[in-house]
């Protein structure tokens, strides 16, 4: 089995083939274009796409897990591979444990005309066994199709407070940009996911915040040097504002490859 990872993909995600009796595999040489390239799979990868022998047949996958309680995030890309006629039509829908996420996808025109990536996410937790399954619409005239997907599990933090450094820093962004809202309580503990744009890792054990997007936010003046302070900070996104000054406190953030 080969494992697809850096420098295939930048952010060293692991990728690798999987396939069952009931797909068919299929490949593009085709360039696939995406709205959102910075976090797309390696192109070895979204030109590649798993479906189903018939309409009939389900795509399905499954996964499994020690506990209820373990919490999933799933992403999932979709993207038309294949020059379909202009009579047929790709409609599927998406559901994860017979819940239904999504109803009546459709991947659109090949890409070969230029339809760009499409990606779909979810969460799943409550179970130990997981069956996510793409079934053809009754008017769909061809089966499912999936490129790829990613499967997450979220850690939990069990009530440890987010790193106190962390916290005095992103407060201290909080009170100088007043038009951030909804920012209360810790910024990693579950039960407070208020704090929309922020995203936090645990590291020996302690929540510290890795993912720090407030793009169009409407934040404006000087960058304060409290962004540097969030010293795990792996991603920072400020485009969107009408910003300015020094941006030494770049110099703080060693772990930064997304700016």
């Amino acid at each position: 089995m080969k494992i697809y990872r850096y420098p295939y993909d930048q952010y060293d995600r692991w990728w690798w083939n999987i396939t069952y009796k009931t797909w068919i595999d299929d490949y593009t040489n085709s360039t696939v274009g995406s709205s959102d390239p910075e976090f797309d799979p390696p192109a070895v990868i979204i030109q590649t796409a798993a479906l189903t022998t018939s309409t009939k047949d389900p795509l399905n996958i499954y996964w499994t897990s020690n506990s209820p309680s373990t919490k999933f995030y799933v992403v999932l890309h979709i993207v038309e591979i294949q020059d379909i006629l202009s009579t047929d039509l790709r409609e599927f829908d998406i559901s994860c444990n017979q819940r239904t996420l999504f109803s009546s996808i459709n991947p659109g025109v090949s890409q070969i005309k230029g339809l760009t990536k499409d990606w779909l996410s979810f969460t799943a937790t409550g179970d130990t066994y997981y069956l996510m399954s793409l079934q053809a619409t009754a008017r769909s005239t061809l089966p499912p199709l999936l490129n790829s997907f990613e499967l997450y599990q979220i850690p939990s933090a069990n009530g440890v407070p987010t790193d106190s450094g962390d916290v005095t820093a992103i407060n201290a962004i909080k009170e100088n940009y007043r038009v951030v809202k909804g920012w209360n309580g810790d910024p990693c503990v579950p039960t407070d996911y208020a704090w929309t744009g922020l995203n936090c890792t645990l590291y020996s054990n302690v929540p510290r915040i890795t993912h720090l997007n407030l793009s169009s936010s409407g934040l404006t003046g000087a960058i304060i040097s409290s962004f540097g302070n969030l010293t795990a900070l792996i991603s920072l996104d400020l485009s969107g504002n009408d910003l300015s000054g020094s941006l030494a406190f770049l110099d703080q953030l060693v772990a930064l490859t997304y700016l």
